[in-house]
């Protein structure tokens, strides 16, 4: 069982990052991705893997929410130097993000949403020179990011995580040569229409995640736990046997595969 997106580097969330990764196998985890979303992040998840080869991968990598002005090259260039450690497996979590940005005037969004553009293509150029798959990530920006993904014409891997849009997108993203992940939401009530998405995509073209230490997977939500442990992953894995008519252990077997696949580890 692979956690394939967990941000165990947040300490706000994981105090002992240490003692969640001695947990893992007697829980059933082979390994996880601990997902950066800055600078120091990336270093931290680095860090990890170092500590803890095998068990936890790392990635590198500036999220559109922690971006605050246009592309800047000194923190590019520390980007390709981590990129270059030999358990970093992807350059993520990056991509487009409108959420955060909506409530501000019409000039000032346009100018932030250019530079998480800008920032996108720079860390796309990054995983193209190293050939590391990307982590893409998209909020409000389904539209926008198919451009993004058809503009990769099938040169870089690619992974839409937490994915929660229609059968129609999840189409234009394998076609474009790009996997889906699942979370935790695809377990709660209001997520009805993921289910057609779940049922028909092509085996070999998903993986699943915690997304940690968000998006707590029903019926653990309810009970109030926190944070989201790689663990939970057996939930999203549960919840997709029961869509698609199989064993859990065949949806874990198949996921491991293709996360396998996915980073090459």
């Amino acid at each position: 069982m692979i956690d394939t997106h967990i941000h165990l580097s947040s300490i706000d969330y994981y105090n002992n990052p240490d003692q969640v990764l001695g947990l893992l196998e007697e829980n059933g985890v082979s390994s996880i991705v601990n997902v950066a979303t800055d600078i120091e992040t990336s270093k931290q998840s680095i860090k990890l893997s170092q500590k803890f080869p095998k068990l936890s991968y790392a990635t590198v990598g500036i999220h559109p929410e922690e971006i605050n002005s246009d592309t800047d090259n000194q923190v590019l260039m520390q980007l390709e130097q981590l990129v270059q450690q030999e358990t970093v497996v992807a350059v993520g979590e990056v991509g487009l993000d409108k959420t955060y940005i909506q409530k501000l005037g019409e000039s000032e969004m346009t100018e932030r949403f250019n530079w998480q553009n800008n920032w996108l293509d720079s860390q796309v150029l990054i995983a193209k020179k190293y050939n590391l798959p990307l982590i893409l990530h998209s909020r409000d920006t389904t539209l926008e990011m198919l451009e993004k993904i058809k503009e990769l014409n099938n040169e870089v891997r690619f992974v839409w995580h937490c994915f929660t849009e229609t059968l129609g997108i999840a189409n234009q993203v394998i076609d474009n040569g790009g996997y889906i992940s699942f979370t935790g939401i695809i377990t709660y009530k209001s997520a009805v229409e993921i289910e057609s998405v779940i049922k028909q995509i092509p085996k070999n073209k998903y993986m699943i995640e915690t997304d940690g230490p968000f998006l707590i997977p029903e019926p653990l939500r309810k009970q109030g736990l926190k944070p989201n442990m790689p663990w939970y992953v057996k939930y999203v894995a549960e919840k997709i046997a029961s869509v698609r008519g199989e064993s859990v252990d065949m949806v874990l077997s198949q996921t491991d595969k293709n996360s396998k696949t996915f980073f090459q580890i």
